[in-house]
């Protein structure tokens, strides 16, 4: 079982997700660190919410302002800060239903069109890859602990 613990809504998501959790100390922003490792990888990526998206942000990844990728959410405390962010590889088509239908019951607007994934925009990135895209640039290149 997997528990995401930074969420203001219902959010839907398989095992062609990736969840990562940056938990520090410092105040320092890490918000695009995503986006920037995406772009790495040839996906355009951009940060800024998505008209009809699911669980609307302004710091939503998306690409080409039409399709979010990947849903970002903070929690502060007094003396840190957890950001968490949430990539759909894929599993869209598995995914448009479940939201929909979610949001009808709440009576939020939802445009199933606004659901996109790392996948379909890179059919050959492994999952591998973008994990090791990931630690690279949080790690700055050391593979140290």
């Amino acid at each position: 079982m997997a528990v995401r613990p930074a969420a203001g809504r219902a959010v839907a998501y398989t095992t062609k997700a990736l969840v990562i959790d940056h938990v520090r100390h410092e105040p320092r922003a890490v918000a695009g660190q995503q986006t920037r490792t995406l772009n790495s990888l040839g996906i355009p990526a951009a940060v800024g919410a998505v008209p009809g998206e699911y669980r609307p942000g302004a710091c939503s990844v998306n690409v080409r302002g039409c399709q979010k990728i990947a849903g970002t959410a903070q929690r502060m405390l007094r003396n840190a800060w957890l950001f968490s962010t949430l990539i759909v590889l894929g599993d869209e088509t598995r995914l448009r239903p479940v939201l929909r239908d979610v949001d009808d019951m709440l009576g939020q607007p939802f445009d199933e069109g606004s659901i996109g994934s790392v996948g379909a925009e890179a059919a050959d990135l492994q999952t591998s890859d973008l994990i090791d895209a990931l630690v690279q640039f949080c790690t700055g290149g050391r593979t140290d602990p």
